[in-house]
């Protein structure tokens, strides 16, 4: 398929071209015995009809080759009005005489994530659009005569109701999108999604659900309690066949940031002399990258020398700069699909897992995402420590808007003191400019950091 940068295309295969604020189409030499032609597309230069465009070419490119090509461009949708392609002399082409035909559910869908891919982050893009609602609009269109309907009811059945309803949203969007770039008139998707209500999770959570979730950070309810970290730490640190998996679960639990940051701390990101560390990557495992943060911004953790984040660290065997803090038993990089394992278990191996296993053994009553590892260190800082949540936030990167939506658990530890008494005003105020400093060092020191990497 031919992008928009790549605007002269490939030797010998039909390729699309703008001029003068307008879309052509120019095919190949060897199928014409003389002048090779070029056409009007009747479409602005923009990146839908782009998209648009270059399916249609990708449709003349496999017709040209299979020897179907249909001369009177009908089928392609070109105004024959630019020039007649009937006088041209073609080798070893026949007339097809077909119609133009409609766009298919699954062509208008690509052409959505097209458009929608450079404003997507790599992962939301790779993993739910063209991932889990292509694969799940693909599976749907087999034997429903690509009818809305039948669609919508082979995803009930067939799939989550989470899916279910995120594929039809898209696909709803989708025909919006079509519809104002005039290549349909109808929107047969319109509301579909509406109409499913999805059911209450039970105490038992989805990771794939969880993920990179924040909006629940400072539910109590949806985290262990730090008590119960310490025992998830100690259970893995003295078990033989899981204790490698000690040092990446207990830096999350002791720094609250997100897994694929985790994943992507180099060692280049530890500065030992200033005492931190630069939290300014993540690695997403599904498409074997580096990213940026999910916010895109960068900041930084302290890590107080000789406490217990600045002991954990040295306790592993330091890397280049730009190597991994943290790597698997075999030396690689960490992917989702062995943390869920070591976490969730298995039971196609015999994995396992550390929670259910712990719960087996009455030492965990619930079960929660490894991603709550984030929620069970902000909740611990919040409510066990009395720590400002604008310090938190400065730390771990969950938004105010996530703080004020939760204010009345961060307030309850507010609930102690007795309004009907008069408070020690000056300890009050010398302890909010304390935190006050205290986060206008780590932003001097985010300052400092960024002038050192330029």
């Amino acid at each position: 398929m031919q992008s928009k940068e790549n605007k002269k295309g490939k030797k010998g295969r039909v390729s699309v071209y703008p001029e003068n604020g307008r879309l052509k189409v120019r095919l190949p030499r060897q199928y014409f015995t003389d002048e090779q032609p070029r056409y009007a597309l009747n479409m602005e230069d923009n990146e839908i009809n782009w998209a648009r465009a270059n399916r249609i070419a990708d449709r003349m490119q496999l017709d040209l080759e299979d020897g179907c090509f249909d001369r009177s461009l009908e089928k392609y949708g070109i105004n024959k009005k630019v020039k007649n392609l009937e006088s041209t002399n073609f080798v070893g082409i026949s007339d097809s005489g077909n119609k133009k035909p409609q766009l298919s559910t699954l062509e208008i869908y690509e052409m959505y994530c097209e458009y929608r891919e450079k404003n997507l982050a790599v992962t939301t893009y790779h993993d739910k659009y063209n991932g889990t609602y292509y694969r799940a609009i693909k599976q749907a269109l087999v034997g429903t005569e690509d009818n809305a309907v039948k669609i919508f009811n082979w995803l009930i059945e067939n799939k989550c109701g989470l899916t279910a309803k995120s594929t039809l949203s898209a696909l709803d969007s989708a025909y919006q999108l079509a519809i104002k770039q005039n290549l349909v008139t109808h929107n047969p998707f319109l509301d579909l999604h509406k109409d499913i209500e999805l059911k209450k999770p039970n105490k038992t959570y989805s990771q794939d659900d969880e993920i990179d979730d924040d909006t629940d950070v400072l539910d109590k309810t949806k985290c262990y309690d730090w008590n119960e970290s310490l025992l998830i730490r100690e259970y893995i640190k003295n078990s033989l066949t899981i204790s490698r998996w000690y040092h990446i679960v207990s830096f999350r639990f002791l720094t609250g940031c997100r897994p694929g940051e985790a994943y992507g701390l180099w060692w280049t990101d530890v500065k030992w002399e200033n005492e931190c560390i630069y939290i300014r990557r993540s690695y997403a495992s599904s498409v074997k990258k580096f990213k940026d943060t999910k916010n895109g911004t960068k900041r930084i953790f302290p890590m107080p020398k000789n406490g217990e984040l600045w002991n954990l660290l040295k306790e592993l065997p330091e890397g280049e700069p730009n190597e991994c803090v943290f790597k698997t038993k075999m030396g690689k990089k960490f992917n989702k699909s062995s943390v869920d394992q070591f976490w969730n278990g298995n039971k196609y191996n015999r994995n396992k897992g550390v929670i259910p296993e712990l719960i087996k053994q009455g030492k965990l009553k619930q079960h929660f995402p490894f991603y709550n590892c984030r929620h069970t260190f902000v909740t611990h800082q919040i409510f066990d420590l009395g720590r400002e949540p604008e310090i938190v936030n400065a730390w771990c990167e969950h938004s105010e808007a996530v703080s004020r939506k939760h204010y009345r658990d961060v307030s309850s530890y507010a609930m102690q003191a007795n309004p009907d008494l008069p408070a020690n005003n000056n300890q009050v105020k010398s302890e909010i400019d304390l935190l006050k400093e205290q986060n206008a060092e780590l932003l001097r020191r985010l300052e400092q950091l960024e002038k050192g990497n330029k």
